[in-house]
């Protein structure tokens, strides 16, 4: 049985620090669809992703594999 993938930004506390501040510089303000967009270029050189709708929200963020 494959175990269900788990939302690290449910566990902010538990990830390494330069992506912690990344996460930290989400603003709400302005073009929420383009700051995911910014979120996701400074994430992926640290090996994280996510997934984001055209809501903006961020959501599943994961490890790269």
């Amino acid at each position: 049985m494959e175990r269900a993938n788990v939302d690290l930004f449910e566990h902010y506390e538990q990830l390494p620090t330069p992506v912690q501040e990344i996460i930290s510089s989400f603003s709400e303000e302005g073009n929420l669809y383009a700051e995911c967009e910014r979120l996701l270029r400074e994430l992926k050189p640290l090996g994280y992703e996510f997934d984001y709708g055209l809501s903006g929200e961020p959501y599943d963020l994961r490890k790269i594999k």
